[in-house]
């Protein structure tokens, strides 16, 4: 209904279907799981080519699951009139991987089930009985093998439990030239380390919100989080009761270590047949810690079993308070307050325990939010320049995860007489540039309008089409970046770059060092160093602002989502009349 593949969403799980799915998938530990589809002429039975997700315990799996396409296929074949089925393990030379759990049979396989998708050939009554007597070989193959699969599937969890990192299953981690390349353990002795923390306590975490989400999406999907009980000190850091500890001793660890590591670099192949980049600390953007120490929360936690969202914390009473900029509740409570018709102000410059870009607000404002969001507040000591801010009623032009992203962070969706526009489509509406209207631009599309209708005169761009994570560098003089570090990880889903800024001012790049590419399958990556991805330019009165980086992409990266928010709220005038900063009494906030 919001325009998504759900096939690509089983990772992801940002839509209802795929959330409730992958639930009872995980819940079931099936042995089995068959995901029927089309269309493919050949009558196409998975298992996958290369590049296969490091996490597999692939050398488990790989002899039954052929086995049992091999059947699939000759049940198919042997009740229509088809004359053949192809199995891509075995029959293609790449472009069909499973190098991504997004699809519903590969996430599958990270329960210990044989995933097959199956890609029936027509929209016919043949198509319906080749895909019937596959499900029906499939069942009897269970039947005949139940001890022979049940004891195989007991095997990958019990490397599970026992955190093995078995040197099997490197035999079927290949490069593109199809040389065992093995899993990727840099300098370590195990894949698999000992544990991730992800930290709860403000001193530790950049995004407690997301922190919270990351534990209750991992208990869904089946994983064991603890708690830790009392402080415990690893290294030189110590880590406060109530810290999330996820332990790779546990039977699903490879699908824990799938969305908490860092991912691996696929860009020697040719073909990839959807994005693979998982790390959801980077594209969520939130801290955890890779710990390799045995047994050193041994006695200090206690099972989760039910994640219990925080409440915002307010310390100091005050006349009024600020809204770090510090995640996505941010944004949804000033949209929730704007709509309400309430006072919001962008500070535009740093004070006591606030930054420019944080949101100033009344006590009685606060009130109104704080039971409904989890927010990080202080309270606001006075004297600092502020923007009130506008409500912003968006023209969005473009996909449904543009429209889905705008739509969860509270934004007021309109379909004439917007006062802003977010696009990340081809449409052109450079009148209404001209006519002051700010724009917002993202992805290959958008720039391709702004390059054609010459609105930044010399403006240029790639766009490869590939994927990467990549470490990148934010301009903190700029608004847009405001709430983020002068140095993050950036998600890039089209491979998308700006080569010339026609004259804009560059607010995010990605470094000129040889640690800019972090993960991902971007053939040729090395022409991203140091290039541009978000320029930001007034155009006569009206902010245009693009990102080359699709932010929205399958609503994945909700770590770049503050800097569209940020964008839509900078590039809107202030609802004060005044042009000048005015002095104000003691704990009354300056307009601007």
């Amino acid at each position: 209904v919001n325009g998504f593949d759900v096939n690509r969403d089983n990772a992801y799980q940002t839509q209802i279907e795929s959330i409730m799915t992958t639930a009872e998938i995980a819940k079931w530990t099936p042995i089995s799981m068959l995901d029927f589809h089309g269309h493919v002429k050949d009558f196409l039975i998975e298992p996958c080519t290369t590049p296969h997700e490091p996490n597999y315990e692939y050398d488990l799996l790989i002899d039954n699951m052929l086995e049992q396409a091999h059947l699939m296929g000759r049940a198919g074949i042997a009740n229509t009139k088809y004359e053949h089925y192809v199995i891509p393990y075995e029959d293609y030379s790449g472009g069909w991987d499973d190098g991504t759990p997004s699809y519903t049979a590969t996430y599958a396989m990270y329960q210990g089930a044989l995933g097959h998708t199956i890609e029936m050939p027509d929209i016919n009554e043949d198509s319906l009985n080749a895909t019937y007597s596959a499900g029906l070989a499939s069942t009897n193959y269970v039947l005949q093998n139940k001890d022979k699969l049940y004891n195989n599937q007991l095997e990958i969890f019990r490397r599970g439990v026992d955190n093995i990192d078995s040197p099997e299953a490197d035999k079927y981690m290949l490069n593109a030239a199809g040389d065992q390349i093995g899993r990727p353990r840099g300098e370590n002795e195990n894949f698999f380390p000992e544990y991730y923390v992800i930290p709860t306590d403000k001193s530790l975490q950049k995004n407690t919100l997301e922190a919270y989400r990351m534990a209750e999406y991992l208990i869904r999907n089946d994983i064991i989080v603890d708690v830790t009980t009392q402080p415990a000190m690893v290294g030189n850091k110590t880590y406060p009761a109530g810290s999330f500890v996820v332990s790779m001793h546990q039977a699903k660890r490879s699908y824990a270590n799938t969305v908490l590591y860092d991912g691996f670099d696929a860009s020697d192949f040719e073909e990839m047949y959807a994005e693979l980049i998982m790390n959801f600390p980077d594209a969520r953007g939130f801290d955890r810690d890779i710990i390799r120490d045995k047994g050193i929360f041994d006695g200090k936690t206690e099972k989760v079993t039910n994640v219990i969202m925080p409440t915002t914390q307010i310390l100091v009473e005050a006349d009024y308070y600020v809204i770090k900029n510090s995640n996505n509740d941010a944004v949804r409570a000033v949209n929730t307050l704007l709509s309400n018709n309430k006072k919001v102000e962008l500070l535009l410059a740093n004070g006591n325990g606030y930054e420019k870009g944080d949101y100033l607000v009344s006590k009685a404002d606060m009130s109104f939010v704080k039971n409904d969001y989890l927010l990080d507040v202080v309270a606001y000591s006075g004297n600092a320049m502020t923007k009130v801010l506008m409500e912003p009623k968006v023209g969005a032009l473009g996909n449904g995860h543009l429209t889905f992203v705008l739509k969860e962070l509270g934004f007021h969706m309109v379909t004439e007489n917007s006062n802003i526009i977010v696009s990340n489509a081809t449409n052109n509406v450079k009148a209404d540039i001209l006519a002051g209207k700010p724009y917002i631009g993202i992805g290959g599309s958008a720039m391709s309008f702004i390059k054609r209708s010459a609105i930044l005169p010399g403006f240029d761009y790639e766009s490869t089409g590939y994927e990467g994570l990549l470490r990148g560098i934010a301009d903190k003089d700029s608004l847009v970046t405001s709430g983020y570090k002068a140095e993050e990880v950036m998600y890039n889903s089209q491979g998308a770059y700006i080569t010339n800024s026609g004259g804009a001012k560059v607010i995010t790049s990605v470094v000129g060092s040889e640690n800019y590419f972090k993960a991902g399958w971007w053939p040729g990556n090395e022409v991203v160093k140091g290039k541009a991805l978000a320029v930001s330019q007034k155009v006569g009165n009206a902010d245009v602002t693009i990102f080359a980086n699709n932010i929205v992409n399958k609503a994945h990266p909700q770590h770049s989502y503050r800097m569209l928010a940020n964008a839509i709220f900078t590039s809107l005038p202030s609802t004060s009349n005044t042009e000048s900063f005015t002095i104000s009494l003691e704990n009354t906030p300056n307009t601007f």
